[in-house]
Order: C-alpha cells, then structure tokens, then sequence
C-alpha cells in the first residue's frame, strides 16, 4: 500500500501561494507614526504584542516557494499533521510562540468579545471610512485600525493577502486598548484551517487546476529551516515507510525471495 500520490492516483498540484513574504512601505510608514504614541504603545506592551509590531516592520525574508509545495502537499487533515519520509511532524502551539512571539495566553476570551456603545461607534467608523477617517474621529478609531491592519496583514492572513478583515474589528478595538488575547492559539486555528482548505482544493483541482492558497508561508519557512538538521538524521527510505504501513495494516512486507 502507498500514498495516493505514489500510486499516481493523486498528481502533484500546483500551489500559487498568495500570502506575501515581504514588508509594506505604506505600512512602515503607518508603523513610524502611530508608534510614537507612548499611550499607545503602552497599550500595545500589555497586550504583549509590540515586539511583535516591531519585527512586523522588516519581516522580509527569501521563501523557497518550490520546496514549501512540496511541504503543504504533504498534510494530513485527519491528524493534523505533515506525513514525511522521516515520520509526522506539525506545527504547535509552541512553534507559534517561537516563531511569531505571538502571545500564547490572555485574559480574554476571544470568542467572548462585547463592545460597548462607544466602542460601536468606533465600529461603526472602522466599517464607514477604513483608512480615511474624519478629523474629529477619537483617537482610538486610529489605533484600532492600525491593529486591525496589522491582523490582516501579519497575523490572519486571508485571501486577497492586503485587504482589511472586517471580522478582526473587534478584537482589533480591544486590542488597541490594552486587552490580552490568546493570539497564539488563533493563529495556529487560522493556519489549520488554511491547511486543510489546501488539502481539499488540492484533491478537487487534480492537475488541471493551480490552487491558490493564503497559508503563511513565512511561518512555514522558518519552521522547515529550523527543523531542517533533525528531520534529516530521521529520514527513512520509501521502502521502510511502505513497510511500516504494511505492518499497521496487519500485512507483511514483500520482500524478493
């Protein structure tokens, strides 16, 4: 018994990766400005992500897109994890935190989120005027669009890659005001999610279709580059993995006589 692929029931799918790898002028020159608000950046410490907003300012970085196809092709949606020739691996919680420095815990339920009458209106502005806000507009509708685009861009990656995620509104205002999250873990749900519409788009397309896909491919880079040394000790031929499959399937492996 071998994988799909192997059996050629299943061709390889051309990926067209649409999260970018690069930073933003507009948003680095967004970054100087609204970080020379100490309150705000205040706000931004205790919900511990201002190292994060920092490093966002040159998060650019060489991305091998040909051996990122190879790596996505390889996930498995029942186990959540990536089936190589050197064993499974996945990407948790912790390699989140490593990798993004985004904060693993928080005092807030992100599922829980209720907005006051002010903080509706603040809603209201984000939804009426994203971007070109209005003089007299408070302060607060300012930063939480700057968190809100930051979301959107560096933290829940969407298709199309730039646009602003209205569903990120209210954590975003909550957010700008000091309030912690567990961003770590909707990371890691988003990327998931991203991962397992890809296996699906993949086995529909076949190979007459390019697969477009907003997985974070800069997440998934640095997490190969690290782990590059100690899958290559473990690699296995093809032949022990197949074996190995036979096995758990109560068959014996052929072997020449």
């Amino acid at each position: 018994m071998e994988p799909r692929i192997c059996q050629r029931e299943l061709l390889i799918v051309p990926i067209d990766f649409m999260s970018p790898c690069g930073h933003l002028q507009s948003w680095n020159d967004c970054d100087d400005k609204e970080l020379q608000d100490n309150e705000f950046v205040s706000c931004l410490r205790r919900t511990n992500i201002y190292r994060v907003v920092l490093l966002s300012h040159g998060s650019d970085m060489y991305c091998d897109i040909q051996g990122l196809r190879q790596f996505v092709s390889r996930w498995n949606p029942a186990a959540y994890t990536f089936f190589l020739v050197w064993g499974e691996v996945t990407i948790m919680l912790k390699d989140i935190k490593r990798i993004l420095l985004l904060p693993c815990s928080g005092d807030n339920d992100p599922t829980a989120i209720n907005l006051t009458v002010e903080e509706i209106k603040w809603e209201d502005a984000l939804y009426l005027g994203f971007g070109a806000f209005p003089n007299h507009h408070t302060c607060w509708v300012h930063r939480s669009a700057f968190v809100v685009y930051w979301l959107s861009r560096y933290a829940f990656d969407e298709t199309l890659s730039y646009s602003i995620k209205p569903f990120l509104f209210e954590l975003g205002i909550k957010l700008a005001q000091g309030m912690s999250y567990p961003l770590g873990a909707l990371c890691l749900e988003n990327l998931y999610i991203h991962l397992n519409r890809l296996h699906d788009d993949e086995v529909e397309g076949s190979l007459y279709h390019v697969v477009e896909s907003s997985v974070d491919v800069a997440l998934l880079q640095v997490f190969v580059m690290e782990h590059i040394c100690s899958f290559a000790s473990h690699a296995k031929t093809s032949k022990a993995v197949r074996d190995k499959v036979l096995r758990s399937l109560g068959d014996e492996p052929w072997s020449p006589k």
